[in-house]
Parts: C-alpha cells; structure tokens; sequence
C-alpha cells in the first residue's frame, strides 16, 4: 500500500509540475499540429486517471515504460545508471562505519566533559553540513585552489573521495551518536561492573562484553541508512556530475521526462521498503530473545 501511495502521489505531483515535455522534446516553433500528434502519439492527450490505469497496468507486469527522449525502457535507463550509486552509497557507508563506530565507543567511557562535549559538538557540526553547501566548499578547497582532486564524473579512487566525504559527513555523525548512546547504556549494566570487579580491564569488557551487546542497534541502523543514501544521492551526484540514479532523476525532472521520474522514484521508495525488512531481520538476528517467540 505504501508504494502505491508513493506512485500516486509521484504522479500527481510529476502532472502539476510546469513545463510541457512536448515543447522540451520539439521546441517551442514547432507546429500546433506536430505538438499535437506528438502528444497523442505518447498518450498525454489522455486523462489524468486515463493515464495513471494505463501505467499502472503496465506496472502490474514489470513494465515502468518508455523514456519519452531516449524511448528506452525506463528499467534498462535505471540498471544502466544504479551500479554507479551502488559504489558511491557503498564506499560512503563503509567509510561511515569505519569512522563512525570506534569514534562512539571511544568517547562513551571517557567521563571528561570536555572530551565528551567536543566529540558532541563535531557530530552536530556533521548533522548540520547540508551536501549542497559541503560539496562545493570541498571541490573549492581541493579541486580549485590545491588540485589536489579531481572534481567530477566516475573514474578511478581519487575520483570518489570527494563525493564519499560529501555524503559521509551525515552518516558519520548519526553512526557515531547511535553507537556512544548504545555503548553508554551498556556499561551501566550489572555484568559489566561484575566483569570488572572479577579484575578484567576496562579493554578487556569493553571489546569482550559491551560491544557485543551494544551493536544491535547499531546493525539496525544499517537498514535505515540504506533507504536514506539513495536520496541523499540526487543531490551529491548532480554536484559532482556522478553518473548514478541521482543524476538520472535530477536530468529527468529537467526534460520533464516523466516515465523515468516515476520509475526511479518508484524504485527509490521500494527501497525504503526493502530497507525496513533489513532492519528487522538484523534486529531479530541480534536479539536471541526474539527468536523463537522466546
């Protein structure tokens, strides 16, 4: 039902947005009678709900359409562009976790405020970077003034440090708040202050028994960010000219190319769905208790 409500409302909002694809495709001097059999020919001359039963039929049998420029098929358009976001998203998310993870279970036994306090303020400087403002002043500082980097397209490592830093300062601030929080709250556990009492190092409980029980939280997260990294993408992608299903959806929105606009943002949202399955089968499989019903 969730998806269904995505494609309703994605259509709605494609058919409200101002501009006619008919004019981007032939131009604004072409002919009223080209327009016109240009439109019929592509079906826009039918009604709203005309449209959508039509659509929504060839969806039923794993059709998501035509391009209305390239008259590809929309899914050939999507395979084509999603290996370039799975890298970006992948390499971005591995990054975040290595970075992420041992930054929260090193603050949280340390008591100093000011220990505590700078790696807070850190994470809120991370969470509060928008992509759109972080790019630019990374290609600025190491594209333009050290190039050092390059700025754009897909290519080899140098190409994905800067896309990779640009999403990562977001999840590496999240991944580090879930995980301190997690690790906080087991240490102020019984066993723990028993393990240390029996004479075992503060090392020795953190990596044998807090961590053990602190990363449940933590794996469920994974789930989340999976679904969050394919639409932080559109806007990275599109800054760095990466050639993934960001970059699609954002060329899409401009030629009003609405076949490929809703199958991508279909696709998107079914990874929203595919994402929760994951956080729950990582929560039941990190919980023992759950399994079983006992």
């Amino acid at each position: 039902m969730s998806l269904l409500g995505v494609l309703l409302i994605t259509f709605l909002l494609i058919h409200f947005v101002p501009g006619d694809p008919i004019d981007l495709m032939l131009g604004e001097q072409a002919s009223a009678v080209d327009k016109e059999a240009l439109r019929k020919s592509l079906g826009l001359d039918q009604p709203f709900f005309t449209q959508f039963k039509n659509y929504f039929l060839g969806l039923m049998q794993g059709d998501l359409g035509h391009s209305l420029f390239s008259k590809r098929p929309v899914s050939q358009e999507i395979i084509e562009r999603l290996p370039a976001t799975l890298e970006l998203g992948a390499v971005a998310l591995i990054f975040s976790f290595l970075i992420g993870v041992p930054l929260g279970v090193w603050a949280a036994p340390r008591k100093r405020k000011m220990t505590r306090g700078l790696s807070s303020t850190l994470s809120l400087v991370g969470l509060a970077m928008p992509s759109f403002w972080l790019g630019p002043i990374l290609i600025f500082i190491f594209a333009v003034q050290l190039e050092i980097l390059p700025v754009s397209e897909r290519g080899g490592i140098a190409n994905l440090i800067l896309p990779v830093l640009t999403l990562s300062s977001g999840l590496i601030a999240l991944i580090y708040r879930m995980t301190l929080a997690s690790v906080q709250e087991v240490l102020g556990e019984d066993y723990v202050r028993v393990a240390l009492a029996k004479g075992n190092t503060p090392n020795q409980v953190l990596f044998k028994h807090v961590l053990k029980n602190a990363l449940s939280p933590i794996l469920t997260l994974l789930g989340i960010l999976l679904g969050v990294l394919l639409t932080g993408t559109v806007i990275v992608e599109t800054i760095f000219d990466w050639p993934g299903l960001g970059t699609l959806i954002f060329e899409s929105l401009q030629r009003r190319d609405f076949p490929v606009i809703q199958g991508s943002v279909l696709f998107v949202a079914s990874t929203y769905v595919l994402a929760g399955i994951i956080t729950d089968f990582l929560y039941v499989l990190t919980q023992p208790k759950l399994r079983g019903g006992s």
